[in-house]
């Protein structure tokens, strides 16, 4: 039997695993004000609103850290024992170590379960950008398509997905050094917005920036409108960091664009990547006609 493994990095629930088919969720910890975090198994649900809050107030920068090999081979190797063969749909392999540790993990049990096979599916994304992929792949799980099958189909519309978001306090951004290009932009630029997203390789990248917020908005909206395919027709996956009242206002410029009658899906990013954005962050995933 295949079985679907997904990552708490991709902005998966223990809900939405049940929901589209994904058994397993592998939690991706975090420590802040002194304390590791695993989410999912520290805590049952996400208190975005207050997270977000002790984020804003933390004087020490939130880190975050990968994975041992033996924590992965507890999500493992009960499956390989019971004779299920694994497909892993994770966040983008560039954008941390932790896939080392994997590996290791795999090694070691290959020896043990010669049978068993391991498949693995990069999104080349995170956070929100990674959601409607990872619930496509589900659909089609569920449909019974093979590893390969779901792999491949996965790479054929992994492309398809846009998401452009600013930053606001850059500061986090500054400390977790995982945004090419985004140290030009650090040092006494009061009110400079940069504009990040994601490129074909998986790499979060700074593609502009903006004075304000408003309009770091309207940069957004104009990624929509270039590379936006038939986007009156999807769904627009909203996401913000502790600041609902400005995704609203991201949120209002898109009805008014594409109407009122389509998805807005509203949600915070996962703490783990919130440690990395910082509080303020917002940004939107919508379905397109490219990534850049």
């Amino acid at each position: 039997m295949l079985v679907l493994f997904a990552d708490t990095d991709c902005d998966m629930t223990p809900a939405l695993c049940k929901e589209f088919g994904y058994k397993t969720l592998i939690s991706m910890p975090y420590y802040m004000n002194g304390k590791e975090e695993w989410p999912y198994e520290s805590w049952d649900s996400f208190d975005d609103v207050k997270f977000y809050a002790e984020l804003a107030a933390c004087e020490e920068i939130p880190t975050t850290a990968g994975l041992s090999p033996e924590k992965y081979r507890s999500y493992i190797e009960p499956e390989f024992a019971a004779g299920n063969d694994i497909l892993y749909v994770h966040f983008s392999a560039k954008m941390s170590s932790t896939f080392q540790a994997l590996d290791l993990c795999l090694e070691m049990l290959k020896e043990k379960y010669p049978d068993r096979k391991f498949y693995r599916l990069d999104t080349k994304a995170m956070t929100i950008f990674t959601l409607p992929f990872l619930k496509e792949i589900g659909r089609k799980y569920k449909e019974g398509l093979s590893a390969e099958e779901l792999i491949a189909y996965g790479e054929s519309i992994r492309g398809n997905y846009a998401c452009y978001f600013f930053a606001d306090n850059l500061r986090f951004f500054a400390k977790s050094g995982r945004v090419s290009g985004f140290t030009a932009f650090v040092g006494g630029l009061l009110g400079i917005k940069p504009i990040i997203g994601f490129d074909d390789d998986g790499v979060m990248k700074t593609f502009g920036r903006e004075n304000g917020k408003l309009n770091a908005i309207k940069r957004i909206m104009r990624y929509v409108e270039e590379l936006g395919d038939e986007p009156e027709k999807g769904t627009f996956y909203i996401a913000h960091c502790g600041v609902p009242e400005l995704a609203a206002k991201l949120r209002d410029r898109l009805m008014e664009r594409y109407g009122p009658d389509i998805d807005y899906v509203m949600l915070p990013p996962n703490p783990t990547i919130g440690c990395h954005c910082g509080p303020g962050c917002v940004g939107v995933c919508f379905h397109a006609k490219r990534r850049v």
